[in-house]
């Protein structure tokens, strides 16, 4: 039986560049970008890349643990949220086009990632297509799961000090 693991996820906020539409920047992001990170993120030991309109999972690899889903934010959801929920009517909407979430074992393997001459080469420039870096906002910490697939589960354990070493 495999040991439980608590994982650190990293979730980076962004903006997109403003000569794109929110149509580009989505179809960019979802049908370019995505298939020039998903290989190098897995090498690297990342076991789920989210790009976080789309509530959906497709595997980029036979693992289990490898995923990667889209979580875009367009604009014309924001009526039909606020007409199923009234409540958010008085609830400030964060403004991003797209949130990206990184699952890690440990943060050392995003470090790794990004030392590669791979990041520096053809990830970074194809980010600054896209990203307005200047209004990025990221958070890290780590997910606990306490419903998943409809069911009550238990929260995944380990040494929270341990996902965080570099």
């Amino acid at each position: 039986m495999a040991t439980k693991q608590r994982m650190v996820k990293l979730t980076l906020y962004a903006r997109r560049k403003s000569h794109l539409s929110e149509d580009e920047f989505q179809k960019y992001w979802t049908e370019t970008h995505r298939g020039l990170a998903v290989d190098w993120l897995a090498k690297y030991g990342i076991v789920k890349y989210t790009q976080d309109a789309c509530d959906y999972e497709i595997p980029f690899k036979q693992s289990a643990h490898s995923r990667i889903g889209q979580y875009h934010t367009p604009s014309e959801l924001i009526s039909s949220a606020i007409a199923g929920f009234p409540a958010l009517q008085g609830v400030k909407k964060l403004t991003f086009d797209g949130i990206g979430e990184f699952l890690m074992p440990d943060v050392s393997c995003f470090h790794k990632a990004r030392e590669d001459l791979y990041y520096a080469e053809v990830i970074a420039p194809d980010e600054d297509k896209l990203f307005d870096w200047n209004t990025a906002e990221w958070t890290i910490g780590w997910e606990e799961v306490y419903i998943k697939d409809g069911k009550v589960v238990d929260m995944p354990f380990g040494d929270a000090g341990e996902v965080f070493k570099s």
